[in-house]
């Protein structure tokens, strides 16, 4: 069978084999097998994938299980192996080597542990891999430059998340607002001015039926005290025109791109995320 036609989104970026093909050892099958069928690394590092019985496809399952299978190894290497890992599965890889990078870079960003609702700081080996990422991403970039990982400030509270995540509304589901803000987050910290507009953009667009409206625009205008009015004005004027801006504009023939400053609309957003815990 023709590995090619298999991997997509998610399993393209890791190295896998097949153990029903017909060039499988039968020594590693056995070794899978004792090990329940979940993995198995042998001193060059590759990951073996996760089934133990023959398949004709690919399912969602397998896609969860080969990434889970990825991060669990690499949460229980010892810290002088994890380079060697990750370096390992970038040479393997033969597509565009940014965008798995980033891939990478973005999945275990947005990755977390929490423990009795409180989120719990990233284990060295996570640490250690966004780093090598970054450097790498750096490396490769000839115009843009990646920042380091972003500690000092994050454009979302990363508490605030953390509260919205452990909210438990019958009417609503967090699970998409969740999802942008962590991507914000993640734009801002490597520099991606356009995404954060955008996604912000998105994210005012998404939360109105919260507050008992359907735009933004009936929001900014009827809920809440003078002061939070003025804070969604900003945001639903300034922050918008700024976002359609960058989404409708035509190509000319100079171009100004955005920094963090004209993006920054986190106070804002801030106090519009901090209302939804306080009624959620």
């Amino acid at each position: 069978m023709s590995l090619d036609n298999f991997w997509d989104e998610y399993e393209l970026f890791f190295q896998h084999e097949f153990i029903n093909d017909s060039d499988f050892p039968e020594s590693k099958k056995e070794l899978l097998q004792s090990e329940l069928g979940s993995y198995f690394i042998n001193k060059d590092f590759t990951i073996y994938q996760v089934k133990t019985e023959p398949f004709d496809k690919i399912t969602e399952l397998d896609s969860q299980n080969n990434f889970f299978t990825f991060m669990r190894i690499l949460y229980h290497l010892y810290f002088p192996k994890v380079h060697e890992f990750i370096e390992y599965h970038y040479e393997k890889y033969e597509g565009d080597k940014k965008t798995w990078l980033n891939y990478v870079y973005r999945e275990f960003k947005g990755s977390k542990s929490t423990r009795g609702g409180i989120e719990l700081p990233p284990c060295q080996q996570k640490v250690m891999l966004l780093e090598w990422c970054e450097e790498k991403l750096f490396e490769m970039s000839s115009k843009r430059k990646y920042k380091k990982v972003v500690t000092e400030m994050q454009f979302i509270n990363a508490h605030r998340i953390n509260e919205l995540e452990n909210i438990q509304n019958d009417k609503f589901d967090f699970t998409k607002l969740i999802k942008m803000l962590n991507e914000i987050n993640d734009s801002f910290s490597l520099g991606n001015y356009f995404s954060v507009a955008m996604l912000s953009r998105s994210v005012i667009n998404h939360i109105p039926p919260i507050f008992d409206f359907d735009t933004f625009n009936q929001v900014a205008s009827n809920y809440g005290g003078k002061s939070f009015k003025k804070n969604m004005s900003n945001l639903n004027e300034s922050m918008k025109n700024i976002a359609d801006n960058y989404l409708h504009e035509k190509i000319r023939k100079k171009e100004v791109l955005p920094n963090e400053n004209q993006v920054d609309f986190s106070r804002d957003l801030d106090v519009l995320l901090g209302e939804i815990v306080r009624i959620s």
